[in-house]
């Protein structure tokens, strides 16, 4: 009777390291391999553009290069954000009709980073163009 009782234990303690070793493979692998720092050197740069407008005049319009380096007009305020874009993008605002307080900005993003503002210009009433080329 010892012995039974000795091999049901014998039993329960391999089955139960056995499963424990399976969910401990099953945790610790994941559908994704880790990337090596040379396979994460070796990923493109991606750059993503946002254009701001804030204006205290809703007719103030303007124009603006987005990823396909085609004009793309607005009116009034808002943010719009265009990318992925290369090394040497020239990002590129003009803002017409500010008949008020006008703020233009231009931000940029480098993979996934937080934008960081690149040109601002602040107007009262008057025109103007802002730029910033991506290097």
């Amino acid at each position: 009777m010892e012995v039974l009782i000795k091999n049901v234990i014998m039993r329960k303690s391999l089955l139960f390291n056995l499963l424990f070793c399976l969910l401990i493979g099953f945790v610790s692998c994941s559908s994704e391999s880790a990337k090596t720092e040379e396979e994460i050197i070796k990923e493109p740069t991606r750059y993503y553009v946002k254009y701001v407008i804030t204006t205290q005049y809703t007719e103030a319009q303007g124009q603006m290069i987005n990823d396909k380096n085609e004009l793309v007009y607005f009116k009034g305020n808002g943010e719009y954000v265009y990318g992925p874009v290369d090394k040497g993008f020239k990002a590129y605002m003009e803002v017409t009709h500010a008949n008020r307080k006008t703020v233009g900005q231009i931000l940029v993003s480098i993979n996934q980073e937080p934008f960081t503002l690149k040109a601002s210009k602040e107007t009262y009433g008057e025109n103007f163009a802002i730029s910033y080329t991506i290097e």
